[in-house]
């Protein structure tokens, strides 16, 4: 039975309670991270902010077209970056380096410089370099050197781990759990 109270709601019986879950309470979920995501120590490392958070050496520019930005370097030239403590959340025993050159305009060598491991790669085209570097030591810088030719390099990242969410990866492309999902939600909204 629904009575109704001094300010003109109905009371706490079953009947209210009913009607609080009619219209406030339905089926839903939340999704932690729509899209993997690297958990990058660096700071700017998409180079929106020009240099902000970079120390350079040599022949370094700093571009921006559009909604995008990147570092060219023309041999020689550097960039480096002091990587505080704090932004070492995880303790995985490897680091990873990756990095896109969007553009190669003369192909060389970039050496990628972790603390005091040093590894080199062969630049010869745009698209994603990675490197893999065992953990031995407290992570206090990151460098990338053009040895030689003309790169320009963008999202530097730098890290051990990988928050997967199964629905995009991190440059937006779908993984496997994506239609599963976009049929669950065609089942919460009552769709046939």
């Amino acid at each position: 039975m629904n009575v109704p109270s001094q300010n003109g709601l109905p009371s706490r019986n079953g009947s209210f309670s009913r009607a609080l879950r009619r219209k406030f309470f339905f089926a839903g979920y939340g999704v932690w991270a729509y899209r993997d995501y690297y958990d990058n120590m660096l700071y700017n490392n998409g180079f929106f902010l020009q240099g902000r958070g970079w120390e350079t050496q040599g022949n370094v520019v700093f571009e921006k077209a559009g909604d995008s930005a990147a570092c060219r370097l023309t041999a020689p030239a550097a960039i480096r970056q002091e990587v505080p403590d704090g932004r070492d959340g995880f303790d995985g025993k490897e680091l990873t380096v990756s990095f896109e050159v969007t553009d190669c305009t003369v192909p060389g060598t970039i050496t990628v410089t972790l603390g005091t491991q040093r590894q080199t790669v062969q630049a010869n085209h745009a698209g994603v370099y990675q490197t893999v570097f065992p953990r031995r030591e407290r992570i206090q810088s990151l460098a990338l050197d053009a040895e030689s030719g003309t790169f320009a390099v963008d999202n530097i990242r730098l890290y051990d781990y990988v928050q997967h969410g199964l629905l995009y990866d991190p440059d937006n492309r779908p993984l496997e759990q994506r239609d599963n999902l976009r049929e669950m939600n065609r089942l919460l909204s009552g769709d046939k």
